[in-house]
Protein backbone atom coordinates (compact mmCIF):
# COMPACT_ATOMS: atom_id res chain seq x y z
CA UNK A 1 0.00 0.00 0.00
CA UNK A 2 1.17 3.18 -0.86
CA UNK A 3 2.02 5.40 2.29
CA UNK A 4 -0.31 8.46 1.02
CA UNK A 5 -2.78 9.53 3.17
CA UNK A 6 -6.29 10.78 2.29
CA UNK A 7 -9.12 9.36 0.42
CA UNK A 8 -10.50 8.18 -2.77
CA UNK A 9 -14.19 7.33 -4.13
CA UNK A 10 -15.61 5.47 -6.49
CA UNK A 11 -19.05 5.63 -7.33
CA UNK A 12 -21.01 2.66 -9.23
CA UNK A 13 -23.98 2.69 -10.89
CA UNK A 14 -25.42 -0.75 -11.06
CA UNK A 15 -28.66 -2.47 -12.64
CA UNK A 16 -29.85 -2.69 -8.97
CA UNK A 17 -28.71 -0.28 -7.13
CA UNK A 18 -25.61 2.46 -6.50
CA UNK A 19 -22.87 2.17 -4.13
CA UNK A 20 -20.31 4.77 -3.10
CA UNK A 21 -16.99 3.03 -2.21
CA UNK A 22 -14.28 5.02 -0.13
CA UNK A 23 -10.93 4.04 -0.19
CA UNK A 24 -7.97 5.00 2.41
CA UNK A 25 -4.66 5.20 0.76
CA UNK A 26 -3.33 5.10 4.45
CA UNK A 27 -4.09 1.66 5.24
CA UNK A 28 -5.81 0.50 2.23
CA UNK A 29 -9.13 -0.27 3.99
CA UNK A 30 -12.60 0.41 2.13
CA UNK A 31 -15.75 1.35 3.29
CA UNK A 32 -18.92 1.06 1.07
CA UNK A 33 -23.03 2.07 1.27
CA UNK A 34 -25.50 0.93 -1.08
CA UNK A 35 -29.05 2.17 -2.01
CA UNK A 36 -31.20 0.11 -4.22
CA UNK A 37 -33.60 1.03 -7.15
CA UNK A 38 -36.05 -0.08 -9.78
CA UNK A 39 -36.45 1.00 -13.13
CA UNK A 40 -40.21 1.64 -14.53
CA UNK A 41 -42.27 0.32 -17.31
CA UNK A 42 -41.84 2.76 -20.41
CA UNK A 43 -45.13 3.87 -21.46
CA UNK A 44 -45.83 2.98 -25.05
CA UNK A 45 -43.02 -0.19 -24.99
CA UNK A 46 -45.28 -2.71 -24.62
CA UNK A 47 -43.26 -3.74 -21.58
CA UNK A 48 -39.77 -3.85 -23.21
CA UNK A 49 -38.53 -0.43 -22.48
CA UNK A 50 -37.22 0.83 -19.16
CA UNK A 51 -36.66 3.96 -17.85
CA UNK A 52 -33.76 5.27 -15.84
CA UNK A 53 -34.73 7.66 -12.77
CA UNK A 54 -31.32 9.76 -13.94
CA UNK A 55 -32.31 12.22 -10.70
CA UNK A 56 -32.66 9.40 -8.04
CA UNK A 57 -29.88 7.81 -9.25
CA UNK A 58 -27.94 10.89 -8.72
CA UNK A 59 -29.12 11.46 -5.24
CA UNK A 60 -29.15 7.73 -4.01
CA UNK A 61 -25.40 7.71 -5.11
CA UNK A 62 -24.85 10.89 -3.07
CA UNK A 63 -26.46 9.33 -0.07
CA UNK A 64 -24.86 6.51 -0.22
CA UNK A 65 -21.70 8.79 -0.68
CA UNK A 66 -22.22 10.74 2.29
CA UNK A 67 -23.14 7.43 4.36
CA UNK A 68 -19.82 6.03 3.68
CA UNK A 69 -17.72 8.90 3.64
CA UNK A 70 -19.29 9.52 7.62
CA UNK A 71 -18.76 5.64 8.13
CA UNK A 72 -15.13 5.70 6.81
CA UNK A 73 -14.84 8.97 9.18
CA UNK A 74 -12.88 10.94 6.15
CA UNK A 75 -13.46 14.48 6.00
CA UNK A 76 -14.11 16.25 2.68
CA UNK A 77 -11.07 17.57 2.44
CA UNK A 78 -9.20 14.78 2.48
CA UNK A 79 -10.55 12.96 -0.54
CA UNK A 80 -8.24 13.44 -3.25
CA UNK A 81 -10.10 12.61 -6.04
CA UNK A 82 -13.53 10.69 -7.45
CA UNK A 83 -14.55 8.95 -10.35
CA UNK A 84 -17.55 6.49 -11.53
CA UNK A 85 -18.60 3.28 -13.22
CA UNK A 86 -21.91 1.77 -14.40
CA UNK A 87 -23.55 -0.79 -15.75
CA UNK A 88 -23.00 -1.16 -19.51
CA UNK A 89 -25.68 -0.77 -22.59
CA UNK A 90 -27.33 1.73 -20.27
CA UNK A 91 -27.49 5.28 -22.17
CA UNK A 92 -28.27 8.71 -21.71
CA UNK A 93 -29.22 11.11 -24.32
CA UNK A 94 -29.05 14.87 -23.86
CA UNK A 95 -30.24 18.14 -25.52
CA UNK A 96 -27.86 20.56 -23.63
CA UNK A 97 -28.85 19.75 -20.09
CA UNK A 98 -31.97 18.10 -21.04
CA UNK A 99 -32.42 13.97 -20.99
CA UNK A 100 -33.86 13.33 -23.62
CA UNK A 101 -33.88 9.72 -23.49
CA UNK A 102 -32.63 8.14 -20.41
CA UNK A 103 -32.19 3.82 -20.15
CA UNK A 104 -31.23 0.64 -18.14
CA UNK A 105 -28.63 -1.51 -19.56
CA UNK A 106 -31.85 -3.83 -19.58
CA UNK A 107 -34.57 -1.53 -22.00
CA UNK A 108 -35.40 -3.83 -24.72
CA UNK A 109 -37.78 -1.44 -26.82
CA UNK A 110 -35.59 -1.26 -30.16
CA UNK A 111 -36.36 -5.27 -30.35
CA UNK A 112 -37.24 -4.47 -34.02
CA UNK A 113 -34.12 -2.06 -34.67
CA UNK A 114 -32.07 -4.31 -33.05
CA UNK A 115 -32.98 -7.60 -34.85
CA UNK A 116 -33.30 -5.25 -37.87
CA UNK A 117 -29.57 -4.43 -37.51
CA UNK A 118 -28.00 -8.11 -37.23
CA UNK A 119 -30.06 -8.80 -40.72
CA UNK A 120 -28.97 -5.84 -42.38
CA UNK A 121 -25.70 -5.23 -40.89
CA UNK A 122 -24.61 -8.24 -38.33
CA UNK A 123 -21.14 -9.47 -39.68
CA UNK A 124 -20.17 -6.04 -40.07
CA UNK A 125 -20.87 -4.42 -37.12
CA UNK A 126 -19.65 -7.58 -35.15
CA UNK A 127 -16.20 -7.04 -36.90
CA UNK A 128 -15.98 -3.52 -35.82
CA UNK A 129 -17.56 -3.41 -32.46
CA UNK A 130 -17.74 -7.00 -31.79
CA UNK A 131 -20.74 -7.36 -30.56
CA UNK A 132 -23.81 -8.67 -32.42
CA UNK A 133 -26.82 -6.70 -32.58
CA UNK A 134 -29.17 -7.05 -30.23
CA UNK A 135 -32.24 -4.63 -29.09
CA UNK A 136 -30.27 -3.80 -25.75
CA UNK A 137 -27.52 -1.45 -27.27
CA UNK A 138 -27.45 2.46 -27.52
CA UNK A 139 -27.59 1.68 -31.52
CA UNK A 140 -30.70 0.10 -32.00
CA UNK A 141 -32.46 2.65 -29.41
CA UNK A 142 -31.01 5.62 -31.06
CA UNK A 143 -32.65 3.85 -34.46
CA UNK A 144 -35.90 3.47 -32.56
CA UNK A 145 -35.74 7.10 -31.93
CA UNK A 146 -35.09 7.88 -35.02
CA UNK A 147 -38.29 6.17 -36.46
CA UNK A 148 -40.98 7.08 -33.19
CA UNK A 149 -39.94 10.42 -31.96
CA UNK A 150 -37.19 12.10 -34.75
CA UNK A 151 -37.95 15.19 -33.55
CA UNK A 152 -36.24 14.19 -30.15
CA UNK A 153 -33.21 12.66 -32.26
CA UNK A 154 -33.24 16.05 -33.89
CA UNK A 155 -32.30 18.46 -31.13
CA UNK A 156 -30.22 15.29 -28.96
CA UNK A 157 -26.45 16.25 -28.63
CA UNK A 158 -24.95 14.02 -26.62
CA UNK A 159 -25.01 10.41 -25.98
CA UNK A 160 -23.50 9.72 -22.88
CA UNK A 161 -22.60 5.79 -20.89
CA UNK A 162 -24.75 6.55 -17.29
CA UNK A 163 -20.81 6.89 -15.48
CA UNK A 164 -20.26 9.49 -18.33
CA UNK A 165 -23.28 11.04 -17.75
CA UNK A 166 -22.36 11.07 -14.11
CA UNK A 167 -19.16 12.46 -14.33
CA UNK A 168 -20.36 14.91 -16.42
CA UNK A 169 -22.90 15.78 -13.56
CA UNK A 170 -20.04 15.85 -11.42
CA UNK A 171 -17.38 17.81 -13.73
CA UNK A 172 -19.46 19.80 -16.30
CA UNK A 173 -17.44 17.84 -19.17
CA UNK A 174 -18.70 15.68 -21.55
CA UNK A 175 -16.67 12.72 -22.37
CA UNK A 176 -16.14 8.82 -23.02
CA UNK A 177 -13.72 5.72 -22.86
CA UNK A 178 -13.41 3.03 -24.95
CA UNK A 179 -14.78 0.19 -22.90
CA UNK A 180 -18.47 1.74 -22.56
CA UNK A 181 -18.33 3.32 -26.26
CA UNK A 182 -17.90 -0.29 -27.62
CA UNK A 183 -20.88 -0.81 -26.11
CA UNK A 184 -22.92 1.26 -28.65
CA UNK A 185 -21.84 -1.25 -31.71
CA UNK A 186 -21.01 2.30 -33.27
CA UNK A 187 -17.37 2.12 -31.97
CA UNK A 188 -14.44 0.60 -33.21
CA UNK A 189 -12.67 -1.83 -31.13
CA UNK A 190 -9.54 -2.20 -32.62
CA UNK A 191 -9.18 1.47 -33.98
CA UNK A 192 -10.46 2.69 -30.62
CA UNK A 193 -12.44 5.42 -32.01
CA UNK A 194 -16.42 5.92 -33.37
CA UNK A 195 -17.07 4.14 -36.69
CA UNK A 196 -17.92 7.81 -38.63
CA UNK A 197 -19.06 5.44 -41.70
CA UNK A 198 -21.07 3.21 -39.70
CA UNK A 199 -23.10 6.07 -38.03
CA UNK A 200 -23.59 7.86 -41.21
CA UNK A 201 -24.38 5.23 -43.46
CA UNK A 202 -27.39 4.74 -40.81
CA UNK A 203 -28.20 8.11 -40.42
CA UNK A 204 -27.34 9.17 -37.17
CA UNK A 205 -26.46 12.45 -36.22
CA UNK A 206 -22.53 12.35 -35.68
CA UNK A 207 -22.74 15.21 -32.96
CA UNK A 208 -24.09 12.75 -30.75
CA UNK A 209 -20.88 11.29 -30.14
CA UNK A 210 -18.17 13.04 -27.76
CA UNK A 211 -14.72 12.86 -27.27
CA UNK A 212 -12.85 9.55 -26.59
CA UNK A 213 -10.19 9.54 -23.87
CA UNK A 214 -8.08 6.69 -21.49
CA UNK A 215 -10.00 5.90 -18.37
CA UNK A 216 -7.58 7.78 -15.64
CA UNK A 217 -8.05 11.11 -17.83
CA UNK A 218 -8.94 14.02 -15.31
CA UNK A 219 -12.04 15.75 -16.66
CA UNK A 220 -11.43 18.77 -13.78
CA UNK A 221 -12.71 19.54 -10.47
CA UNK A 222 -15.83 18.84 -8.65
CA UNK A 223 -18.31 21.58 -9.02
CA UNK A 224 -19.85 23.18 -5.93
CA UNK A 225 -23.22 22.01 -6.21
CA UNK A 226 -22.39 18.87 -6.97
CA UNK A 227 -19.97 18.33 -3.99
CA UNK A 228 -22.24 19.70 -1.71
CA UNK A 229 -24.80 17.38 -2.74
CA UNK A 230 -21.93 14.49 -2.27
CA UNK A 231 -20.67 15.61 0.83
CA UNK A 232 -17.02 16.14 -0.65
CA UNK A 233 -15.16 19.39 -1.48
CA UNK A 234 -15.55 21.80 -4.64
CA UNK A 235 -12.36 21.52 -6.32
CA UNK A 236 -11.75 17.66 -5.70
CA UNK A 237 -10.36 16.05 -9.15
CA UNK A 238 -12.63 14.34 -11.21
CA UNK A 239 -11.50 11.42 -13.18
CA UNK A 240 -12.91 9.29 -15.98
CA UNK A 241 -14.24 5.69 -15.07
CA UNK A 242 -14.99 3.10 -17.22
CA UNK A 243 -17.65 -0.13 -17.47
CA UNK A 244 -18.40 -2.16 -14.68
CA UNK A 245 -17.25 -5.24 -15.95
CA UNK A 246 -13.75 -3.74 -17.17
CA UNK A 247 -13.82 -1.82 -13.49
CA UNK A 248 -14.13 -4.68 -11.97
CA UNK A 249 -11.07 -6.68 -13.49
CA UNK A 250 -9.04 -3.45 -12.48
CA UNK A 251 -10.45 -4.04 -9.13
CA UNK A 252 -9.60 -7.86 -8.67
CA UNK A 253 -5.62 -6.98 -10.11
CA UNK A 254 -6.48 -8.76 -13.65
CA UNK A 255 -4.52 -6.94 -15.84
CA UNK A 256 -2.45 -8.52 -17.77
CA UNK A 257 -3.02 -10.70 -21.15
CA UNK A 258 -4.21 -14.55 -20.23
CA UNK A 259 -5.73 -13.46 -17.03
CA UNK A 260 -9.00 -14.36 -16.06
CA UNK A 261 -12.05 -12.31 -14.01
CA UNK A 262 -15.24 -13.29 -13.29
CA UNK A 263 -17.54 -10.83 -11.86
CA UNK A 264 -20.47 -12.72 -10.50
CA UNK A 265 -23.30 -10.21 -9.08
CA UNK A 266 -26.43 -9.27 -10.75
CA UNK A 267 -24.73 -10.83 -13.99
CA UNK A 268 -22.14 -12.95 -14.57
CA UNK A 269 -19.91 -12.41 -17.17
CA UNK A 270 -16.36 -14.07 -17.46
CA UNK A 271 -13.29 -12.45 -19.05
CA UNK A 272 -10.14 -13.04 -20.70
CA UNK A 273 -7.58 -10.03 -20.81
CA UNK A 274 -5.58 -9.94 -24.43
CA UNK A 275 -3.36 -7.75 -25.98
CA UNK A 276 -5.42 -8.08 -29.45
CA UNK A 277 -8.92 -7.55 -30.34
CA UNK A 278 -9.49 -11.33 -31.25
CA UNK A 279 -12.68 -12.19 -32.44
CA UNK A 280 -15.11 -15.63 -32.04
CA UNK A 281 -15.63 -17.26 -35.53
CA UNK A 282 -18.57 -18.40 -34.14
CA UNK A 283 -19.89 -15.01 -33.26
CA UNK A 284 -20.79 -16.39 -29.64
CA UNK A 285 -18.86 -14.01 -27.34
CA UNK A 286 -18.16 -10.47 -27.13
CA UNK A 287 -15.24 -8.55 -27.60
CA UNK A 288 -14.57 -5.33 -25.96
CA UNK A 289 -12.17 -2.57 -25.04
CA UNK A 290 -10.73 -2.82 -21.25
CA UNK A 291 -10.63 -0.18 -19.20
CA UNK A 292 -6.38 -0.45 -19.69
CA UNK A 293 -5.26 1.66 -23.01
CA UNK A 294 -4.00 -1.46 -25.52
CA UNK A 295 -5.74 -4.19 -23.93
CA UNK A 296 -8.84 -6.19 -25.32
CA UNK A 297 -11.54 -8.44 -22.98
CA UNK A 298 -12.89 -11.87 -24.49
CA UNK A 299 -16.61 -12.27 -22.76
CA UNK A 300 -18.74 -14.90 -22.08
CA UNK A 301 -21.61 -14.34 -20.30
CA UNK A 302 -23.60 -16.93 -17.52
CA UNK A 303 -26.69 -15.15 -17.52
CA UNK A 304 -28.62 -13.23 -15.35
CA UNK A 305 -26.84 -15.58 -11.79
CA UNK A 306 -27.27 -13.32 -9.11
CA UNK A 307 -30.59 -11.71 -10.42
CA UNK A 308 -32.30 -14.59 -10.14
CA UNK A 309 -30.34 -16.19 -7.16
CA UNK A 310 -32.11 -13.38 -5.82
CA UNK A 311 -35.77 -13.83 -6.96
CA UNK A 312 -35.41 -17.87 -5.97
CA UNK A 313 -34.43 -16.93 -2.50
CA UNK A 314 -37.18 -14.12 -1.92
CA UNK A 315 -39.59 -17.12 -3.39
CA UNK A 316 -38.71 -19.41 -0.69
CA UNK A 317 -38.01 -17.29 2.09
CA UNK A 318 -39.96 -13.71 1.45
CA UNK A 319 -39.98 -13.10 5.11
CA UNK A 320 -36.15 -13.30 5.59
CA UNK A 321 -33.88 -9.78 6.19
CA UNK A 322 -31.51 -11.33 3.89
CA UNK A 323 -32.82 -14.37 1.82
CA UNK A 324 -29.82 -14.58 -0.24
CA UNK A 325 -27.04 -15.21 2.50
CA UNK A 326 -29.88 -17.80 4.13
CA UNK A 327 -30.03 -20.15 0.56
CA UNK A 328 -26.04 -20.41 0.48
CA UNK A 329 -26.59 -21.36 4.71
CA UNK A 330 -29.06 -24.35 3.34
CA UNK A 331 -26.94 -25.60 0.17
CA UNK A 332 -23.84 -25.72 2.26
CA UNK A 333 -26.12 -28.71 4.37
CA UNK A 334 -26.48 -30.49 0.92
CA UNK A 335 -23.61 -32.64 -0.32
CA UNK A 336 -22.10 -32.35 -4.13
CA UNK A 337 -24.78 -33.40 -6.80
CA UNK A 338 -27.60 -32.39 -4.52
CA UNK A 339 -28.85 -35.90 -4.66
CA UNK A 340 -29.60 -36.18 -8.20
CA UNK A 341 -31.57 -32.60 -8.04
CA UNK A 342 -30.62 -30.68 -11.23
CA UNK A 343 -30.96 -27.21 -11.99
CA UNK A 344 -30.40 -24.44 -14.91
CA UNK A 345 -31.87 -21.44 -13.19
CA UNK A 346 -30.07 -18.49 -14.03
CA UNK A 347 -27.42 -20.58 -16.29
CA UNK A 348 -26.86 -19.77 -19.29
CA UNK A 349 -24.01 -20.69 -21.93
CA UNK A 350 -23.61 -17.27 -23.67
CA UNK A 351 -24.51 -17.66 -27.70
CA UNK A 352 -25.08 -13.66 -28.69
CA UNK A 353 -26.18 -14.73 -32.69
CA UNK A 354 -28.84 -16.74 -30.88
CA UNK A 355 -30.28 -14.52 -28.24
CA UNK A 356 -33.02 -16.44 -26.24
CA UNK A 357 -35.04 -15.68 -23.35
CA UNK A 358 -33.37 -16.54 -20.18
CA UNK A 359 -35.22 -19.57 -18.84
CA UNK A 360 -34.62 -22.14 -16.70
CA UNK A 361 -35.50 -25.33 -15.49
CA UNK A 362 -35.61 -27.84 -12.29
CA UNK A 363 -35.02 -31.33 -12.53
CA UNK A 364 -35.96 -33.24 -9.82
CA UNK A 365 -38.67 -36.62 -8.57
CA UNK A 366 -39.66 -36.54 -5.61
CA UNK A 367 -39.27 -40.12 -4.82
CA UNK A 368 -35.72 -39.52 -5.22
CA UNK A 369 -35.49 -37.70 -1.80
CA UNK A 370 -38.99 -38.74 -0.30
CA UNK A 371 -37.65 -39.77 3.18
CA UNK A 372 -34.68 -36.96 2.84
CA UNK A 373 -35.02 -34.39 5.66
CA UNK A 374 -32.72 -32.04 3.73
CA UNK A 375 -34.45 -32.05 0.76
CA UNK A 376 -34.72 -28.05 0.79
CA UNK A 377 -31.33 -27.95 1.28
CA UNK A 378 -30.54 -30.12 -2.22
CA UNK A 379 -32.88 -27.92 -3.96
CA UNK A 380 -30.99 -24.76 -3.05
CA UNK A 381 -28.10 -26.67 -3.78
CA UNK A 382 -28.91 -27.85 -6.99
CA UNK A 383 -29.56 -24.25 -7.87
CA UNK A 384 -26.52 -22.90 -6.76
CA UNK A 385 -24.44 -26.00 -8.61
CA UNK A 386 -26.18 -25.15 -11.93
CA UNK A 387 -24.53 -21.62 -11.62
CA UNK A 388 -21.42 -22.63 -11.04
CA UNK A 389 -21.31 -25.02 -13.83
CA UNK A 390 -22.47 -22.48 -16.38
CA UNK A 391 -19.59 -20.09 -14.83
CA UNK A 392 -17.30 -22.64 -16.30
CA UNK A 393 -18.36 -23.58 -19.39
CA UNK A 394 -18.39 -19.85 -20.35
CA UNK A 395 -15.13 -20.03 -19.16
CA UNK A 396 -13.99 -22.47 -21.37
CA UNK A 397 -15.86 -21.05 -24.17
CA UNK A 398 -13.89 -17.93 -23.34
CA UNK A 399 -10.34 -19.49 -23.14
CA UNK A 400 -11.52 -21.29 -26.80
CA UNK A 401 -12.06 -18.11 -28.44
CA UNK A 402 -9.19 -16.18 -26.42
CA UNK A 403 -6.58 -19.22 -27.53
CA UNK A 404 -5.29 -19.35 -23.64
CA UNK A 405 -5.89 -21.76 -20.97
CA UNK A 406 -5.77 -19.43 -17.91
CA UNK A 407 -4.80 -21.76 -14.59
CA UNK A 408 -6.38 -19.48 -12.09
CA UNK A 409 -10.11 -17.49 -12.47
CA UNK A 410 -10.23 -14.26 -10.31
CA UNK A 411 -13.31 -13.50 -9.12
CA UNK A 412 -15.42 -10.64 -7.27
CA UNK A 413 -19.13 -9.40 -7.05
CA UNK A 414 -22.09 -9.73 -4.42
CA UNK A 415 -21.79 -13.81 -4.78
CA UNK A 416 -18.46 -14.06 -3.69
CA UNK A 417 -19.26 -12.78 -0.26
CA UNK A 418 -20.37 -16.66 0.71
CA UNK A 419 -17.68 -18.31 1.01
CA UNK A 420 -19.39 -21.56 -0.05
CA UNK A 421 -19.87 -19.89 -3.22
CA UNK A 422 -16.57 -19.61 -3.33
CA UNK A 423 -15.37 -23.26 -2.24
CA UNK A 424 -18.27 -24.51 -4.83
CA UNK A 425 -16.75 -22.72 -7.75
CA UNK A 426 -12.75 -23.75 -6.80
CA UNK A 427 -14.18 -27.49 -6.77
CA UNK A 428 -16.16 -27.05 -9.95
CA UNK A 429 -13.63 -25.24 -12.05
CA UNK A 430 -10.63 -27.68 -10.69
CA UNK A 431 -8.40 -25.07 -10.77
CA UNK A 432 -7.30 -22.10 -8.47
CA UNK A 433 -9.63 -19.59 -8.13
CA UNK A 434 -9.01 -16.40 -6.05
CA UNK A 435 -11.76 -13.98 -4.55
CA UNK A 436 -11.20 -10.25 -4.64
CA UNK A 437 -10.98 -9.21 -0.46
CA UNK A 438 -13.44 -6.88 -1.51
CA UNK A 439 -16.49 -8.08 -3.35
CA UNK A 440 -17.26 -4.30 -4.52
CA UNK A 441 -14.34 -4.41 -7.08
CA UNK A 442 -16.12 -1.99 -9.71
CA UNK A 443 -16.16 0.51 -7.99
CA UNK A 444 -12.88 -0.04 -5.78
CA UNK A 445 -11.52 0.33 -9.91
CA UNK A 446 -13.11 3.54 -10.18
CA UNK A 447 -11.22 4.64 -7.13
CA UNK A 448 -8.41 3.32 -8.96
CA UNK A 449 -8.96 5.76 -12.13
CA UNK A 450 -9.32 8.47 -9.72
CA UNK A 451 -6.27 8.15 -8.27
CA UNK A 452 -4.43 8.07 -11.50
CA UNK A 453 -6.49 11.05 -12.35
CA UNK A 454 -5.40 12.87 -9.43
CA UNK A 455 -1.61 12.22 -10.06
CA UNK A 456 -1.00 9.58 -7.78
CA UNK A 457 0.27 7.27 -10.15
CA UNK A 458 1.24 6.75 -13.62
CA UNK A 459 -0.58 4.44 -14.58
CA UNK A 460 -3.93 1.97 -14.41
CA UNK A 461 -1.56 -0.71 -14.33
CA UNK A 462 1.14 0.35 -11.46
CA UNK A 463 -2.17 1.65 -9.75
CA UNK A 464 -4.07 -1.48 -9.56
CA UNK A 465 -0.88 -3.48 -8.24
CA UNK A 466 -0.47 -0.52 -5.15
CA UNK A 467 -4.02 -0.61 -4.09
CA UNK A 468 -5.56 -4.25 -4.76
CA UNK A 469 -5.66 -5.90 -1.97
CA UNK A 470 -4.42 -9.72 -1.62
CA UNK A 471 -6.72 -12.06 -2.54
CA UNK A 472 -8.66 -14.63 -0.28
Amino acid sequence: MTSQEGYLVGLDAGGGGGRALVLSLADGAVTSAYRSWQHKPAPGTSGLGFDLDTEAVFESLAEACREALGRAGAEADRVIGVSATSMREGMVLLSGDEIVLATPNRDARALSEGFGLAESHGERIYQISGRWPLPVFPAARLLWLKSHAPEALARADSLLSISDWLLWRLSGERCSEPSQACESMLFDTAACQWDEELIDELGLPSRLFPNIAPVGTSLGVLRAEAAEIFGLRAGTVVTLGGADSQSGLLGCGVVQAGQAGAITGTTSPVQIVADRPLLDPKRRTWTGNHVLPGMWTIESNAGFAGETLEWFARTLRPDHSRPVAWLFAEASRSRPGAAGLMSTLGAEIMNSREPRMPLGHLSLSHMTTADDGDRRAHLTRSVVEGMAFALRANFEQAAEVAGTDPDCLHMAGGMTRSAFWRQLVSDVFGCRVEAAATAEASPLGAAIAAAVGSGLFDDLVSASEALVPAAV
